[in-house]
């Protein structure tokens, strides 16, 4: 009867059915979503388990997105006060240049051909000022007014040769970067003896007179080289007169820091006449 049923109906024992069910369900990759798994324990679904597998997946994405949509909507909100401030401050810069073209007269640096400079002992003050026609424009010690308030609070003291040397130098450095500016570039000392105009000036006047008559000091800013001051950058420019002689840049220095000027006319005592001795600063 049995085998009856086996062969006419295709039944089967309902235990061997039980049996083989776990055993082909377990190997199956259909594993319910909730099913038990003996290495999670119950409750746990198994990692190894492709559905899952794309759901994490997804998750992650989600997550990805997310975070760069928050980060997109950051940057916009982080953006929009740097344009705010840019468009100010573009205001700012464009009011600042009318007030500029409105007010002051601009020239093209080619048009400067020396700065002027002038250390006052009176009131101990410094300043300078750009030139552009040598042996016209005024000197800056020509223009130059002491403060009397601050002549008055000023107490005598004596002055050690260092604090001058370190002054003058301070000066120099100062009024290079000015030079630097409309004179780029390798520089050159030129000379041109004045003493015979100099000399006929004298014949017919006192010789202070006969210096102002030469420019000194409205014109051209005066430097008297003392016999121990003798420099080797003075030499070269007296033996090679009308001639460029290059400067080195400490040589530069301590030309602008003597004359605090670019151009200047030098004095030069001898037994016999002063030598007044022209020099500038020139590409």
């Amino acid at each position: 009867m049995e085998r009856h049923m086996k062969i006419m109906h295709g039944t089967h024992n309902i235990q061997q059915r039980e049996r083989s069910f776990p055993k082909r369900f377990n190997n199956s990759i259909f594993q319910p979503p909730f099913a038990s798994n003996t290495s999670n324990g119950p409750g746990h679904s198994s990692s190894e388990d492709p559905f899952f597998k794309g759901q994490s997946e997804i998750q992650k994405t989600m997550k990805a997105m997310k975070e760069f949509n928050e980060s997109v909507a950051n940057n916009r909100t982080y953006s929009l006060p740097n344009v705010e401030y840019l468009q100010r401050e573009l205001n700012f810069r464009t009011a600042e240049l009318s007030d500029i073209r409105s007010n002051y007269w601009l020239i093209h640096k080619s048009a400067i051909k020396g700065v002027t400079g002038f250390y006052c002992r009176r009131c101990m003050t410094f300043g300078f000022d750009y030139v552009k026609n040598l042996g016209y424009d005024m000197t800056y010690e020509a223009r130059h007014v002491c403060d009397e308030v601050k002549v008055k609070s000023i107490h005598a003291v004596s002055i050690r040769k260092v604090d001058i040397d370190s002054r003058d130098n301070f000066f120099g450095k100062e009024l290079l970067g000015h030079v630097n500016l409309f004179m780029p570039g390798v520089k050159y000392l030129i000379g041109r003896d004045v003493s015979k105009a100099l000399e006929a000036y004298s014949s017919v006047t006192n010789y202070a007179i006969a210096k102002e008559l030469l420019g000194i000091p409205d014109k051209y800013s005066l430097f008297t080289l003392n016999d121990p001051d003798i420099l080797s950058w003075i030499n070269r420019v007296l033996i090679n007169p009308d001639e460029r002689t290059k400067l080195e840049e400490d040589e530069l220095l301590d030309f602008l820091g003597k004359v605090k000027s670019s151009y200047a006319m030098f004095e030069i005592p001898n037994s016999k006449s002063p030598k007044m001795v022209f020099l500038t600063v020139t590409l």
